[in-house]
């Protein structure tokens, strides 16, 4: 899995600490400082984004992000199963 999280350096130490075998690579640049890539093949999205919804780093992923605020019928009824479930896991749904 890849994610582009604009977040700064304690979301990737907390990142670094859950997923030592992850690829970290720096994705600043003059707009947004505080930017990384995250990639890991033996992550997957069921285990990641419960994570940082957990540790209140969700909006710092960007695909996370892109999923909540496409609002087209086809996307949402894509979207909506998978990010309640990430929810439950992560024991923050209402």
């Amino acid at each position: 899995m890849y994610e582009l999280i604009y977040g700064n350096k304690s979301v990737r130490q907390a990142l670094e600490k859950q997923y030592p075998d992850a690829k970290f690579e720096d994705a600043s640049d003059d707009v947004h400082p505080e930017r990384f890539a995250f990639e890991s093949n033996q992550v997957a999205e069921d285990e990641f984004y419960p994570f940082v919804m957990k540790e209140g780093f969700a909006l710092t992923c960007l695909r996370l992000q892109l999923m909540l605020r496409d609002g087209r019928k086809e996307a949402v009824a894509e979207n909506k199963p998978k990010i309640e479930k990430w929810m439950a896991i992560a024991e923050i749904a209402d």
